[in-house]
């Protein structure tokens, strides 16, 4: 039996109807929809989202992913139940385009992300 199911928070179809998920990976999905979301924008869950905007404008430098690092590790269990974060990664690769790496009980999510809230789909 699984632990998690999950539909797709994209609503991706597949040959049966929305794409599902499943344990590691309906969690991944879970993280993916609160990367893909900044914080204000649900309208009826406004502290609910990414916590990423403010370094928008920060010059790329060690410190600033360590920032990045601590704001996600603080934010997301708050906001995603059930994660439990063992290690987290942030690495720019390109101007405002950086690399968040999270392992979790359940497996490792990785997703590139721009710090302006728009997410690269398809790296988990």
């Amino acid at each position: 039996m699984s632990i998690f199911n999950e539909l797709d928070h994209f609503l991706g179809l597949n040959s049966s109807g929305i794409q599902e998920y499943v344990d590691g990976d309906a969690l991944n999905n879970r993280i993916a929809e609160w990367l893909a979301t900044p914080e204000g924008t649900v309208a009826d869950n406004p502290a609910w989202g990414h916590n990423l905007r403010p370094f928008w404008h920060d010059p790329e430098s060690p410190l600033l992913t360590i920032q990045l690092e601590m704001a996600v590790a603080k934010k997301l269990p708050i906001d995603v139940r059930d994660v439990t974060i063992r290690r987290i990664g942030v690495a720019f690769v390109d101007k405002d385009l950086c690399r968040v790496e999270i392992h979790h009980l359940l497996g490792m999510f990785q997703q590139s992300i721009t710090l302006s809230g728009e997410v690269i789909r398809g790296l988990f």
